[in-house]
């Protein structure tokens, strides 16, 4: 845990130290290439978004013997509004009530979740504090033949989820290639471009429930060796991947990443029994994918976009652990002229 809190604290100052370059590099160089980027930066740009955060896990066979147990959290919406200029820009949401229809069938799911996104001009950093309790089994079909899909899915409100992460990357086209025309709309890519993306990343995430985290129906599925009630993994290493961006008839655009990456692991198992496991695996896989579908024009912009990511990792010799988070959102807004008094600074 040492280890890990020290690269975080690391990778923070790198941040920082990153940000007030990025902010030197504005004021030395031209920001783009204005035959494939626009840039809004001078528009107040406000939006309404609905987004959804989530936080799983699966056990999974690494040599598919036996089906991946998946746990989800209860589904919860949002609705909330943002606004941006220049470097400035703040948002807020409210979570939708859950029916008591879906609370029937999912269960319930106390969730903390703070998730923050920055698009930079060479940098993307994204920071994840999650803390969630009470999942539902999804996947119990492929356990219990004989299933019933309108029955209540099996809840397992002692299971709680952990996950603590830092990533920095670097986007090497940055001039020709904007994250932000897909994610925070302070950009338009006018023409088709991509980038080579790489960087580094620490994650500190877990499990812990009152018993076996393999529940009674599916016990004949899976070996002692992971009948634990408890995971903590922490993982820490680079990332390389390439990120793109079609433009359809100069308003339609579809981005996507994919950003692998591997690096060094150490965790520890409880088993159901109280004993205690350190695996002999001392490498993970983390994989981070961004995706953004929509229309952009001058002022006006609609889109369909998420960031998702998972840590891989083994557990046991032939098992290991997939933890998942992210987010999804559907997103609407205009682009204004400045007001006056923002522009009093010029």
């Amino acid at each position: 845990m040492r280890i890990a809190a020290l690269a975080l604290f690391l990778l923070l100052g790198f941040l920082a130290n990153a940000q007030h370059a990025d902010n030197i590099a504005l004021k030395l160089k031209p920001q783009v290439d204005t035959v494939y980027i626009q840039d809004f930066s001078d528009k107040l740009i406000i939006g309404v978004s609905l987004p959804q955060k989530f936080l799983d896990f699966a056990v999974v066979s690494s040599e598919n013997k036996t089906p991946d147990l998946e746990y989800e959290p209860s589904s919860r919406g949002s609705i909330g509004g943002y606004f941006s200029y220049k470097w400035l820009g703040a948002g807020a949401s409210v979570s939708i009530p859950q029916s008591d229809k879906d609370r029937a069938m999912y269960g319930k799911t106390a969730r903390y979740d703070f998730q923050f996104n920055i698009y930079l001009r060479e940098f993307v950093i994204d920071a994840y504090f999650q803390s969630y309790k009470g999942v539902y089994n999804a996947n119990v079909d492929e356990f219990i033949g004989s299933w019933n899909s309108d029955s209540p899915f099996p809840q397992r409100p002692d299971i709680g989820l952990v996950n603590l992460g830092l990533t920095a990357r670097y986007v090497w086209n940055n001039t020709r290639f904007s994250y932000k025309s897909s994610f925070d709309f302070s950009e338009k890519q006018r023409k088709s471009a991509g980038s080579l993306i790489f960087g580094l990343y620490a994650f500190i995430n877990g499990v812990a429930a009152d018993s076996s985290v393999i529940p009674h129906y599916a016990l004949s599925s899976f070996d002692e060796s992971i009948m634990y009630s408890s995971y903590s993994g922490i993982h820490l290493g680079a990332s390389v991947g390439y990120a793109y961006t079609f433009v359809i008839k100069k308003n339609f655009f579809f981005t996507l990443s994919v950003i692998p990456g591997i690096g060094a692991f150490a965790s520890e198992l409880t088993l159901a029994d109280g004993s205690v496991v350190n695996p002999d695996a001392k490498a993970s896989i983390v994989i981070s994918s961004r995706f953004s579908l929509g229309y952009s024009k001058n002022r006006f912009y609609l889109a369909i976009n998420g960031v998702n990511g998972t840590t891989i990792a083994a557990a046991s010799k032939e098992y290991s652990t997939e933890v998942s988070y992210g987010n999804a959102n559907v997103t609407l807004g205009y682009r204004f002229n400045a007001p006056r008094l923002l522009k009093r600074d010029k």
